[in-house]
């Protein structure tokens, strides 16, 4: 593990000054920026991207979030998990946004087929995943 004041070196080293739709500057670091840290560390991304929450930066992926939540919020976000059972025309939404709101881990279960009569509204159905009659 890198300790902090390291890691808060390369956080700025890499970081790009952005600007909120209200005038607000933040720091953001690319997705590549991760992943290079998280590949010359070995940690995990998701915990690179929770400690430079905690520092002060932001993420790329989550840059568009920041009007909804604050980076404490996005922080507690990440570091959650959430469990959807179904997924179906409802859950498969709900599964999309929980991903891309930036929760940490999704447990996801359905045990059921997709049915080609109502495939317009599942998002996550494949070819192999249909039921057809």
């Amino acid at each position: 593990m890198i300790d902090e004041m390291s890691l808060a070196a390369w956080f700025k080293e890499l970081a790009v000054l952005g600007t909120r739709p209200d005038g607000t500057p933040y720091r953001k670091l690319g997705d590549g920026s991760v992943g290079f840290i998280s590949d010359v560390t070995g940690e995990p991304g998701a915990k690179i991207e929770m400690r430079a929450l905690a520092a002060g930066f932001i993420p790329e992926r989550y840059v568009r979030n920041m009007n909804s939540f604050t980076m404490a919020e996005q922080s507690k976000l990440l570091s959650g998990s959430a469990a959807v059972i179904g997924l179906g025309g409802l859950g498969g939404y709900v599964v999309e946004l929980l991903a891309r709101a930036g929760v940490g881990k999704l447990y996801i279960a359905d045990f059921d087929d997709f049915d080609e009569s109502n495939l317009n509204r599942q998002i996550l159905a494949t070819f192999e995943s249909v039921h057809f009659s």
